[in-house]
């Protein structure tokens, strides 16, 4: 059925573990946090999400964001104690919007509980690694059962749609990228630094990036290889990947600086002020926002062709076309030894940040994709 846009609120619905405060903060949360402040239903916007940790500071959103208080024990396991208890805080409400991040499995029970109201899945990794949405035919019933499917770029899009290509349906699956406020991160004085920053995990490639380092350094005098993050928010070199970065960046001796965790503002600060970033990430990454903000910082920057970068980067940034520490270094000493071309990349790359990556365009996007499925009503 279909019906008029409603004028309840804006439920926007995270996953049980996300944190949505500064300290333990993923991806998620910060996308939707900066999104919100930049959407025109600021004021009707809810960010349901588990009670914070007293630790970690207080929420990124005071004004819109509501702790869930999970259901009895009776309800079963702790995701539909939490998704039992988040049904109980919107029924109340009367929601005109429903919209659910990452987690197709919570949608049944909130289309039993919230009868007519539109549902709407947030996709920000790829649907085929979800119980839920791993074969086409269940991917067919979400989407008949939905009013619309968000997906963080063109790449997730097709993973979604793949095996339903030309169902009559896919106009209801649309693509957000990821964004910043690019007014917000601005490049700052650029001094000669490389930077990698992102979580210390294979999939990431920081490795693959500190042995381009050890190619390049003897070659290249006053450069240095910066390496910002580590495999969990604030921990120190636990694993055992991480210990071989350790060590690859200590045999870079004063070339290298591995910093480990550093809070969000730090991380963006060091950013701006780099002159090159690097985003080799060896899996298909959704839509990296480290590759946006080092656009939005300024950086020259080179990546991998995986995933959405490719959408990211366009025809501001170098791709890879071998995933090796020579190829690396290769892309690398071109810039790094040409101040024209690593200037133009620089430019350029703000340029893209400004023009197609600003949290006020994906934003704007976004509400669009929401006043379509709220006037296309809740799905039976």
């Amino acid at each position: 059925m279909s019906g008029p846009v409603g004028t309840g609120p804006v439920a926007v619905l995270l996953p049980r573990r996300e944190r949505f405060q500064a300290r333990g903060a993923g991806a998620v949360s910060w996308c939707v946090a900066e999104q919100a402040r930049h959407s025109a239903f600021r004021g009707r916007l809810l960010i349901l999400g588990s009670p914070l940790d007293p630790s970690g500071g207080g929420p990124l959103d005071p004004e819109r964001f509501v702790p869930v208080r999970p259901a009895g024990w009776l309800h079963g396991r702790r995701s539909r104690r939490y998704l039992v208890g988040a049904a109980r805080l919107l029924a109340p409400r009367g929601p005109a919007l429903v919209e659910v991040h990452n987690r197709p499995a919570f949608l049944p029970l909130l289309r039993r509980r919230l009868p007519g109201v539109p549902l709407t899945l947030y996709l920000h990794n790829d649907p085929q690694s979800m119980a839920a949405l791993r074969a086409p035919r269940q991917r067919l019933g979400v989407l008949e059962a939905l009013s619309a499917v968000v997906c963080v770029s063109g790449h997730i899009r097709r993973r979604f749609l793949e095996g339903l290509e030309g169902h009559p349906l896919q106009e209801r699956v649309a693509v957000v990228l990821n964004g910043v406020d690019t007014r917000a991160l601005r490049p700052g004085p650029k001094r000669r630094e490389v930077i990698f920053v992102g979580r210390l995990s294979p999939q990431k490639g920081g490795l693959l990036f500190l042995e381009a380092a050890r190619l390049l350094a003897p070659r290249l005098s006053g450069w240095r290889f910066v390496v910002v993050g580590s495999r969990r928010f604030g921990e120190g070199l636990g694993s055992a990947y991480e210990r071989r970065v350790a060590e690859a960046a200590q045999a870079l001796g004063p070339a290298c600086e591995l910093t480990g965790y550093l809070p969000r503002e730090e991380a963006l600060a060091r950013l701006a002020g780099a002159a090159v970033a690097v985003v080799p990430s060896l899996w298909e990454d959704p839509c990296p926002l480290a590759a946006i903000e080092a656009l939005a910082a300024g950086c020259a920057l080179v990546a991998t062709r995986r995933g959405g970068l490719p959408e990211i980067v366009g025809d501001a940034g170098r791709l890879l076309e071998e995933e090796t520490p020579q190829a690396l270094a290769a892309v690398l000493e071109g810039l790094l030894r040409d101040p024209a071309s690593l200037e133009a990349a620089q430019r350029q790359a703000r340029e893209r940040a400004e023009r197609h990556l600003d949290v006020r365009r994906t934003a704007a996007r976004l509400d669009a994709v929401r006043r379509q499925a709220m006037a296309r009503g809740g799905r039976s």
